[in-house]
Parts: structure tokens; sequence; C-alpha cells
């Protein structure tokens, strides 16, 4: 999703400075969420490397 240009996914993620000459720091959201399906492939990745 993108406001004025802006992907809103990227600055939740790593943070922005305000208009007022602030800063809000990011919060990792994506990698948590991911963790389970990343692990999936791992263990399907390794599984097949593993296999004779």
């Amino acid at each position: 999703m993108k406001i004025r240009g802006v992907n809103i996914a990227v600055i939740l993620q790593y943070g922005h400075g305000t208009g007022t000459g602030g800063y809000v720091q990011g919060r990792d959201y994506i990698n948590p969420a991911m963790r389970d399906i990343f692990d999936k492939i791992a263990d399907e990745a390794w599984k097949e490397v593993t296999s004779s």
C-alpha cells in the first residue's frame, strides 16, 4: 500500500522521519509473520538436499 508515493510497509518495518523533525522507530512485523513459512521452506529444502 502506498500513500503519497510512500510504501507504508517499508516505513513501518524500518522507521521514518516525521514532518516535524521527529523519528518513529520501525517495528519488525514482517519476519515474525513469515517465520513459520521460512522454517517450512528450509525444512523441505534440507530434506531434499539430504535425501539419497
